[in-house]
């Protein structure tokens, strides 16, 4: 997945870590244990420690901005290519009760809240379970020659 966190409604970009998708099949009547510190991840033949859902959640939080402080004698900022400014285009206004016909809008949640949401779920499941993980990762992807993923002694080699 590189830097995003995908769902059929949303995705977030997670700057700062590589995230993987990973899902664990059981065979039938037995269940599996998930646990996404079982995983291991080796970059370029080097270990690159997990990071937990909250941790990337935090790292996703907006910065505090601050307005530019004008200056005494700030020159008007002018159109681009030295045009003259044109007719504002209309606001768009939301559409009315009617308009939407009793279609309610998709719940849509926070950037930080789709990460923690879409991680692999700890603990003891009868079927089927997936989620993402997260590994600290500030490089180009360019850099990546090799990528491998343990769990429970079994490597797999990513592309």
């Amino acid at each position: 997945m590189v830097h995003s966190v995908l769902t059929e409604e949303q995705s977030a970009v997670v700057k700062d870590f590589l995230v993987i998708e990973v899902a664990l099949f059981p065979p039938k009547r037995v269940g599996v244990q998930s646990d996404s510190g079982s995983f291991t991840l080796r970059l370029n033949g080097k270990t690159v420690p997990r990071a937990t859902a909250q941790t990337v959640a935090a790292s996703m939080q907006a910065p505090v901005w601050s307005p530019r402080q004008r200056a005494e004698g700030d020159v008007p900022q002018r159109p681009p290519y030295g045009g003259v400014p044109g007719p504002r285009m209309p606001v768009p206004r939301p559409p009315t009760a009617e308009e939407r016909a009793g279609i309610d809008p998709p719940q849509r949640v926070t950037p930080a809240q789709l990460v923690v949401q879409t991680a692999l779920p700890e603990g003891r499941f009868d079927g089927a379970v997936s989620g993402y993980l997260y590994f600290p990762f500030r490089g180009k992807t360019a850099s990546i020659r090799s990528l491998e993923l343990e769990y429970d002694g079994t490597v797999l080699k990513l592309r």
